[in-house]
């Protein structure tokens, strides 16, 4: 999926150049983008949980539909600050992974 994304990134990125749009930068552009997308997620939760306008009702399935595309923004948006930052995010998942097995193991949590 990283590979995958990191397509779209450089898409993006050459797309945008070529506009001679001036993003903020390549790691904070995608943090921004990520904040905003979570802001997304924030709003369909507080429509959901909290106060509904009326006229703006979701199903059940409406909901899961908007909020798992909203979630996905959120992951392309990290995913491309990782790969905009060279990093690795199998390798870094698997190294954070090892470490919240021994936590739970040494019942740090």
């Amino acid at each position: 999926m990283q590979l995958k994304i990191k397509t779209y990134g450089e898409k993006f990125k050459a797309k945008s150049e070529k506009l001679n749009n001036q993003l903020p930068n390549e790691v904070s552009f995608p943090y921004l983008k990520a904040v905003e997308e979570l802001g997304e997620v924030a709003d369909l939760l507080v429509r959901r949980y909290g106060f509904q306008r009326k006229g703006k009702e979701l199903s059940d399935e409406e909901f899961k539909e908007k909020l798992g595309e909203e979630i996905f923004d959120v992951i392309v948006c990290l995913i491309n600050l990782a790969n905009f930052s060279g990093i690795d995010l199998e390798k870094a998942a698997k190294k954070k992974l090892k470490e919240m097995d021994r936590r739970w193991d040494n019942n740090e949590y």
